[in-house]
């Protein structure tokens, strides 16, 4: 993605941040970017920065709604007043891609897909990792999450919206709710 954004946005200050600290470091070094450690707890990342636009793509995928709701109120308190957070998340579609290319074992994605049915998000963790695995989650979940956080509201929200896979919410933080 690093690719698209300095393509579109040649002059940007992009920042790159992840767990895995040699593929932030080359996507900094190959798209003129500086590098933020992430930590296996996002919300302990300290940003020190608004950022007008943050991207993330395949990490709520990866997480249980605790933390889904959390890193989200996370990522948007990093927002300039006027920024936007875009974030994607496996909706749907993700129980066919499961038919054809398996995420996870079936008794997992079994529990996932009774919890969604259920409350409208699941998650199982991968074997050997409690804290990372596969989630899925229904729009109107995501919705209420984002609800819940004070100084942002809804841009949008599209199914298979990245690459006709993964669903897409665009975030808007401001501080001016009376404007809008």
């Amino acid at each position: 993605m690093g690719r698209y954004l300095r393509a579109g946005f040649p002059n940007a200050s992009i920042t790159f941040c992840d767990l895995d600290e040699s593929g932030a470091e080359f996507c900094a070094r190959e798209f003129k970017g500086t590098v933020q450690q992430s930590r296996p707890e996002l919300s302990d990342v300290e940003f020190g920065q608004g950022f007008d636009v943050i991207w993330v793509g395949s990490l709520f995928t990866h997480v249980n709604l605790d933390r889904t709701g959390r890193w989200l109120k996370h990522l948007c308190s990093a927002l300039t007043p006027d920024g936007v957070l875009i974030a994607t998340f496996h909706g749907r579609w993700s129980i066919e891609v499961q038919k054809m290319v398996p995420m996870m074992d079936d008794n997992s994605w079994k529990e996932i897909v009774r919890a969604y049915q259920e409350d409208g998000f699941g998650f199982a963790p991968y074997q050997k990792h409690e804290n990372y695995g596969v989630s899925l989650a229904c729009p109107s979940k995501v919705v209420e999450i984002v609800e819940g956080i004070e100084g942002v509201r809804l841009l949008c929200y599209q199914e298979r919206g990245w690459s006709g896979n993964h669903d897409v919410l665009g975030v808007a933080k401001t501080d001016r709710l009376e404007s809008w």
